[in-house]
């Protein structure tokens, strides 16, 4: 059996308290979802997660706080295109129309438990996937290409590179 919303709303409330000891920008967005900021490196996005009881699902996304200019859209949708292809789980995603870029993930706990472990693992391996990839994502925003976007993949931002 599903559960209930009021379990799923004591969750959310968990959750947020959870992240609230990480991540000092924690704030109610509505009522099924919270909001945080998050850093890789010194590069920063504006996050949320959301319990969705209708869908029983549990969704993170992650955005990027400047969208990409229209002439450098195209480059952008093929690294992500290249970068998403290998992931396990989740991706990334341009607005082709704003420029907007975005990392989604979540899990599908039907008629299951949505656990503390399971959007731990949600989040935690979104932040370890993100981080593969955001030097390659800094690397466009200032105008390089996608074979110099794609050299940096797997580089950790918070690691010293003297390739910056």
């Amino acid at each position: 059996m599903a559960q209930s919303p009021k379990k799923l709303k004591a969750m959310l409330s968990g959750l947020k308290r959870m992240l609230a000891d990480q991540f000092p920008t924690t704030r109610m967005l509505d009522e099924w979802s919270v909001g945080f900021d998050w850093v890789a490196g010194s590069i920063p996005f504006a996050c949320y997660a959301e319990i969705n009881p209708g869908a029983q699902g549990f969704v993170f996304r992650a955005i990027w706080h400047l969208p990409f200019p229209p002439e450098q859209r195209p480059n952008v949708a093929e690294y992500l295109h290249r970068v998403n292809y290998p992931c396990p789980i989740g991706g990334w995603a341009i607005d082709l129309d704003t420029g907007d870029v975005r990392w989604k993930s979540g899990l599908y706990f039907g008629e299951g438990d949505l656990t503390d472990d399971l959007v731990i693992e949600v989040l935690n391996s979104s932040f370890a996937l993100m981080r593969q990839h955001v030097l390659g994502l800094v690397k466009l925003s200032h105008g390089e290409s996608v074979a110099a976007a794609l050299s940096v993949v797997g580089q950790d931002p918070d690691e010293d590179s003297t390739d910056e």
